[in-house]
């Protein structure tokens, strides 16, 4: 994963992977205006815990919601696959094998369930839509998929607003795994939470199956190294810094990096 400027690292993030960023550049307000994202290449593999680390500002986030589509790079591309997202996306067919494929959980769970539904009924609708299962054997994947996760059965029964936190990050875990995807995007998933809670959706990220790859946009280095195999880190819309991440946490190169492991020492050593 690389980005214009100097950057340090120890190879590649990724190998041959499924998910790519080719010279993205994301800038808002016209061709004037902010650039959030700077001719980032970045390359994500299935079966790879990639972290995408830095501040407020970074460009991560930015960079996450091209990864899925929901948004469009000013210039660069996208592809998955080997095909640019942007075509797929153009057909109802390709919407929606892309959308089985590669899952995507934003930073505002709350809002991304229908408050006239319940919990249970949001994971079994994404089984029938994505995957064309039958109500009943949607039902069954919904069930197994939560229970998987630690949710209790009656929580199914209610709605977004009337579970904990780290109980709605859970439902929308199970929201996307039902599907099985090949591609986990998730984008400060666990940022709102409190630390123990933090800890929890972590392990449960760290136990998904080989065959899914997972992209995990955060502010936290040291929770970051502790869930993924590599680390790339971002600072003003370009990455500074790459490599597995035993090495970025116990050797940082960059000054940027060095910075923000200094902010939580303890949580770095543990990791």
């Amino acid at each position: 994963m690389t980005g214009r400027g100097p950057v340090t690292g120890r190879g590649p993030v990724s190998g041959h992977g499924e998910l790519r960023a080719e010279a993205v550049t994301r800038v808002f307000g016209g061709t004037r205006g902010h650039t959030a994202v700077d001719a980032v290449d970045a390359t994500f593999s299935v079966g790879v815990r990639t972290g995408v680390v830095g501040e407020s500002g970074s460009g991560k986030s930015t960079l996450a919601r091209m990864l899925v589509g929901l948004d469009s790079p000013t210039a660069g591309a996208v592809t998955w696959r080997g095909r640019e997202i942007r075509a797929l996306l153009g057909t109802r067919a390709g919407r929606l094998d892309f959308r089985r494929e590669v899952q995507f959980i934003g930073q505002d769970v709350l809002s991304s369930f229908d408050p006239r539904h319940t919990l249970g009924r949001a994971v079994e609708t994404s089984a029938r839509r994505l995957l064309g299962l039958s109500t009943a054997e949607a039902a069954d994947a919904a069930a197994r998929t939560c229970a998987g996760l630690g949710l209790a059965p009656h929580l199914a029964g209610r709605r977004a607003n009337q579970v904990s936190g780290g109980q709605r990050q859970r439902f929308a875990i199970a929201r996307s795994l039902v599907v099985q995807p090949r591609m986990l995007v998730c984008d400060e998933i666990v940022s709102a939470l409190d630390v123990s809670v933090q800890g929890a959706i972590l392990n449960l990220l760290k136990d998904v199956g080989s065959g899914t790859g997972l992209v995990f946009v955060s502010h936290g280095l040291p929770a970051t190294a502790f869930l993924c195999d590599e680390i790339a880190v971002m600072h003003r819309g370009t990455v500074v810094e790459r490599g597995p991440s035993a090495d970025v946490v116990r050797a940082a190169e960059h000054p940027y990096t060095r910075g923000l492991l200094a902010a939580h020492p303890r949580r770095a050593d543990a990791a």
